[in-house]
Protein backbone atom coordinates (compact mmCIF):
# COMPACT_ATOMS: atom_id res chain seq x y z
CA UNK A 1 0.00 0.00 0.00
CA UNK A 2 1.24 3.46 -0.82
CA UNK A 3 0.09 6.91 0.21
CA UNK A 4 0.06 9.84 -2.22
CA UNK A 5 -0.42 13.54 -1.48
CA UNK A 6 -1.32 16.47 -3.72
CA UNK A 7 0.81 19.58 -3.21
CA UNK A 8 -1.94 21.97 -4.35
CA UNK A 9 -5.06 20.85 -2.45
CA UNK A 10 -3.30 18.70 0.21
CA UNK A 11 -5.57 15.74 -0.58
CA UNK A 12 -4.19 12.32 0.43
CA UNK A 13 -5.12 8.94 -1.02
CA UNK A 14 -4.06 5.36 -0.29
CA UNK A 15 -3.58 2.99 -3.21
CA UNK A 16 -3.14 -0.76 -2.85
CA UNK A 17 -2.25 -1.32 -6.51
CA UNK A 18 -0.44 1.22 -8.64
CA UNK A 19 2.00 1.35 -11.52
CA UNK A 20 5.12 3.43 -12.04
CA UNK A 21 5.92 5.17 -15.33
CA UNK A 22 8.68 7.54 -16.38
CA UNK A 23 7.23 10.76 -17.78
CA UNK A 24 9.49 13.75 -18.53
CA UNK A 25 12.44 12.06 -16.74
CA UNK A 26 10.41 11.67 -13.54
CA UNK A 27 8.97 8.48 -12.02
CA UNK A 28 5.23 8.98 -11.46
CA UNK A 29 2.14 6.90 -10.79
CA UNK A 30 -0.64 7.45 -13.35
CA UNK A 31 -3.32 6.34 -10.85
CA UNK A 32 -2.41 9.20 -8.48
CA UNK A 33 -3.49 12.22 -10.51
CA UNK A 34 -5.04 15.35 -8.98
CA UNK A 35 -5.26 19.07 -9.86
CA UNK A 36 -3.86 18.46 -13.39
CA UNK A 37 -0.58 16.99 -12.12
CA UNK A 38 0.76 13.81 -10.55
CA UNK A 39 0.70 13.41 -6.79
CA UNK A 40 3.85 12.86 -4.73
CA UNK A 41 4.39 9.61 -2.86
CA UNK A 42 4.57 9.95 0.92
CA UNK A 43 6.96 7.51 2.51
CA UNK A 44 5.52 5.82 5.57
CA UNK A 45 7.25 3.51 8.00
CA UNK A 46 5.67 0.29 9.15
CA UNK A 47 5.55 0.36 12.98
CA UNK A 48 6.08 -3.39 13.19
CA UNK A 49 9.34 -3.14 11.24
CA UNK A 50 10.79 -5.86 9.06
CA UNK A 51 10.78 -8.54 11.72
CA UNK A 52 13.63 -10.00 13.62
CA UNK A 53 15.52 -13.16 14.32
CA UNK A 54 13.33 -15.94 15.66
CA UNK A 55 15.07 -17.36 18.70
CA UNK A 56 14.33 -20.73 20.22
CA UNK A 57 14.60 -21.65 23.88
CA UNK A 58 18.23 -21.69 24.93
CA UNK A 59 19.12 -18.77 22.61
CA UNK A 60 19.43 -20.88 19.45
CA UNK A 61 18.55 -19.32 16.11
CA UNK A 62 16.30 -21.38 13.87
CA UNK A 63 18.15 -23.47 11.32
CA UNK A 64 21.51 -23.34 13.08
CA UNK A 65 22.93 -25.80 15.58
Amino acid sequence: MARFKCDDCLKEIDLTKYSIKVINDKAVSPEAYCCHEYMNRVKTLNPSGFGGIIKRPGGRVRGKK
